[in-house]
């Protein structure tokens, strides 16, 4: 025993004491660090690639029906064709300077590689996988800027919300310049942020250069790109961020280095003169000199009417810019460091940018792609920053990750919504109008009105003239004509008068709504000697209208009547409509067979317009009872309106005639059951005004079906539109169960005639609230009808437990609604009110 504690004591002090266990503990540690090390690594690659395909598959699903042509596709198709071709860019011929070329060639390469095929559109649709390939290496590059800036959370953040965002889906989706220039940008940052630390701003230069590379890349795919170039760099340089001053000013040098043979090689060629207008006209439009497109253009669309129509599907889109520039001021003011002031460069420059051309330049929808990436970043970085920073209070900080993870999973639940409605609803408005030009007869001439439709509609043969007149249209007597009603709206196709006549005097025959361009109406127009059949008598004419007028109207609300219980159909009342929808058309076909009168000329136009419209509502309803199970609130919108504009045609063209001809109004008797009742109030069964808070509706108690008695029903009514349901409902002011068999007239009148008044501080005086209305403002003979309404648009509502009446003031020449006990009126009590002219 003793000597082997002399022999283990020796060992200790020689430095080998349990060298037996110790290497195996050792190997075993290093073991599991470089298995921890691999499983890493294979995470993040698992990572990377679920993002870059995610985002390839959510833009390459129906990509060719989810967006509809647009005009600079075409351009940039034809550019890109010719590179492939000859290797050179040029535009019908022309040599083509407005942007530069790189995109141009890496589109040609595709096409090298892989022919589209088909017509023009078809070949758009091809061309567009390669912005949708380029769009997964954004997210993925994304994701790196994030991770190295903020963390892997920061990181799969941004590039989560660039897949799902539906603007930046948009524009991955067409073959745009945008997505291509973006992507050089967006690597030439990556290379700099994944080397910049607080310790070590100094990078090697071969960083500088591949980075100033990059950026002169993206400047030779869309000079814009220098507002997210070379601004960021400038204000680095001036502001000593990021990088030493003689660092960023390497960076910029080496992007103008690479794209300074463009300009050269052009120079040398002696295309100096063309090169040199194409781009002061360029940079004359972006400034805001000439308006020939864009939001700010004279006639144009309006930025904020744009954004309110966009406002459902980009919603997302608008508070991601909202939160970039909040994340900017954070940036500013809270976290320093040499990466995030060149994010925080990076995002000012381009919010710069875009504050000035909202304001002066010429703004289009194409621009904010520039803004958004790093609106993105900043957005998710500072997000994670704050949710790390250490003066936070540990509650804050719960408080701030609740709300960041329930907007997380909003922004995810909205936008696979929007993602579902946009791909899932063609808008291949373009595709369609020339599937149905083949197969019109080659005698036939076939005008266009704008420039987008004429080069889309190139391989047909359709008129090389555009055509924006009555008198152009005559004089090469063209007999069908492609008009797209939004781009009339927006100011790009012909004048609204002339839209207007083509509608009023051409028959549709061929039609599709979409997102893009609205309704793309294919237009038979008439023909000139149709002006020259003779013309009927004064009397013989106003027969005919009275006829087709009557005739009309009752298919019409017999069409409506089976479509009030659309859900329920039968295989008969299927056919009934089909025979409805066929008999308004017959009854279109007379309406263009009138010859009316001189004097009749204008109430003509009216009339046939609302003939039109109720053919348009019966075709509409028949759609819709083919498919009840997929009929959509949007169609029930559609008949609505339909409806609607037919009610005010004929309306009108009864007072242009001084006739009381029939029109419409629809009304039906509505019954509370124990099915369809809760308590106080009874759902309207009207799927026509389902899922629309903003409807005008009108209600009375009605004796029951087949019952002669006339009990008075004892208590003041009104409607609600009860959100959860997407319903209106009848109910009791006083909050008393509405008593099963009780029946009510339900009227909802023409769109003209009708209008929501609220009692507010300023209208209302004890217990009268007084109108202020075109409708009723001056004329003591007006017919009123009043429906109290709870929530007009949804939302909380007042009670007004009264009889309510109707009385005109001389002096001040205004209706009011009163109380009829004279108890006081309350404020925001809100009412329906319809209005008619006194019976003659």
């Amino acid at each position: 025993m003793k000597l082997r504690s002399i022999w283990n004591d020796r060992r200790e002090a020689a430095g080998h004491s349990d060298t037996t266990q110790a290497v195996p503990a050792v190997k075993r540690s290093r073991r599991q660090e470089k298995r921890s090390r691999r499983l890493k690594r294979l995470g993040s690659w698992i990572a990377i690639i679920l993002i870059g395909v995610a985002t390839f598959v959510l833009r390459a699903v129906r990509l060719s029906v989810s967006w509809d042509i647009f005009v600079d596709e075409i351009s940039y198709l034809r550019i890109s064709q010719s590179v492939a071709r000859n290797m050179e860019v040029t535009l019908y011929g022309n040599a083509f300077y407005l942007h530069p070329p790189v995109y141009f060639f890496l589109e040609g390469a595709y096409i090298k590689l892989f022919p589209p095929a088909g017509d023009l559109i078809h070949q758009i649709y091809d061309v567009r996988y390669v912005n949708v390939a380029l769009a997964a290496l954004m997210a993925i590059v994304l994701l790196g800027i994030g991770r190295h800036l903020a963390g892997w959370p920061a990181g799969i953040a941004a590039a989560v919300v660039f897949a799902l965002e539906p603007y930046i889906i948009k524009m991955n989706s067409r073959n745009y310049l945008d997505t291509s220039a973006m992507l050089w940008v967006a690597l030439g940052y990556y290379v700099l942020f994944s080397a910049i630390t607080e310790e070590n701003r100094r990078l090697p230069l071969w960083r500088l250069l591949a980075a100033g590379f990059l950026f002169g890349l993206g400047l030779l795919t869309k000079d814009m790109v220098a507002f997210s170039t070379m601004l960021p760099l400038a204000v680095c340089f001036f502001m000593g961020w990021a990088m030493p001053r003689v660092q960023s000013m390497l960076v910029g040098v080496s992007a103008m280095l690479t794209y300074l043979p463009y300009p050269a090689i052009v120079y040398a060629i002696g295309d100096w003169d063309d090169f040199a207008f194409q781009k002061f006209k360029g940079a004359s439009r972006l400034a805001g000199f000439i308006h020939e497109t864009g939001f700010n253009q004279e006639g144009g669309p309006s930025f904020l009417d744009a954004i309110f129509a966009n406002l459902r599907e980009f919603v997302t889109t608008y508070a991601l810019l909202t939160t970039g520039s909040l994340s900017i001021l954070i940036l500013f003011f809270f976290f320093g460091g040499a990466a995030k002031r060149l994010l925080l460069a990076w995002t000012a420059s381009t919010y710069a940018l875009l504050a000035y051309i909202v304001v002066l330049g010429t703004l289009e929808e194409q621009f904010f792609y520039f803004l958004i990436i790093p609106s993105i970043l900043a957005t998710t970085v500072t997000v994670r920053l704050l949710l790390e920073a250490e003066v936070l209070h540990a509650r804050a900080r719960r408080i701030l990750l609740a709300a960041t993870t329930l907007l997380a999973v909003a922004f995810c639940l909205w936008n696979g919504y929007v993602w579902e409605q946009v791909h899932f609803r063609p808008d291949n408005g373009y595709e369609r109008a020339a599937a149905y030009l083949r197969e019109v007869p080659e005698e036939y001439s076939v005008g266009v009105s704008n420039d987008t439709t004429q080069f889309v509609m190139g391989d047909l043969l359709v008129n090389e003239e555009l055509y924006g007149s009555v008198k152009e249209a005559q004089a090469d007597d063209v007999d069908y004509l492609v008009i797209s009603s939004k781009l009339v709206q927006q100011g790009y196709g012909p004048s609204p008068a002339f839209y207007r006549w083509v509608k009023s005097n051409g028959k549709l025959v061929h039609g599709f709504v979409g997102r893009s361009f609205g309704l793309m109406g294919v237009y038979r127009l008439p023909r000139q000697q149709d002006a020259h059949v003779r013309q009927p008598s004064e009397a013989g004419y106003l027969s005919k209208v009275s006829d087709i007028q009557s005739k009309s109207v009752k298919a019409l609300l017999k069409s409506e009547k089976k479509i009030r219980r659309y859900d329920g159909l039968t295989a008969d009342d299927v056919k009934e409509l089909a025979a409805y929808r066929s008999s308004l058309g017959e009854l279109v076909d007379q309406v263009d067979d009138l010859n009316p009168p001189r004097k009749y000329e204008a109430q003509y136009k009216v009339f046939r317009s609302a003939i039109g419209e109720m053919h348009e509502a019966s075709s509409v309803a028949y759609g819709l009872a083919v498919g009840p199970v997929s009929a959509s609130q949007a169609g029930f919108n559609a008949y609505r309106g339909h409806v609607d504009r037919a009610a005010e045609r004929l309306q009108l063209s009864n007072e242009m005639l001084g006739r009381h001809y029939k029109t419409i109004e629809t009304s039906f008797v509505h019954q509370a059951t124990d099915e369809n009742s809760r308590g106080d109030y009874t759902y309207i069964s009207a799927p026509i005004i389902n899922g629309d808070p903003n409807a005008v509706v009108f209600v009375a108690p009605a004796p029951a079906r087949g019952s002669a008695s006339s009990a008075i029903y004892d208590h003041n009514i009104g409607v609600w539109y009860e959100p959860e349901k997407q319903k209106w409902a009848i109910f009791n002011q006083d909050r008393a169960a509405v008593p099963a068999g009780a029946t009510f007239e339900v009227v909802i009148p023409a769109a003209s005639e009708k209008f929501v008044h609220r009692a507010e501080f300023h209208n209302t005086l004890g217990s009268s609230t007084y109108l202020d209305d075109p409708l009723t403002n001056g004329d003591p003979d007006a017919v009123l009808s009043v429906t109290q309404n709870w929530n007009p648009g949804g939302g909380r509502g007042i009670y007004n437990d009264h009889s309510i009446a109707v009385l005109y003031d001389k002096d001040l020449q205004k209706w009011t609604i009163y109380n009829r006990d004279g108890a006081l009126m309350p404020d925001g009590a809100a009412f329906n009110v319809t209005v008619s002219g006194a019976p003659q």
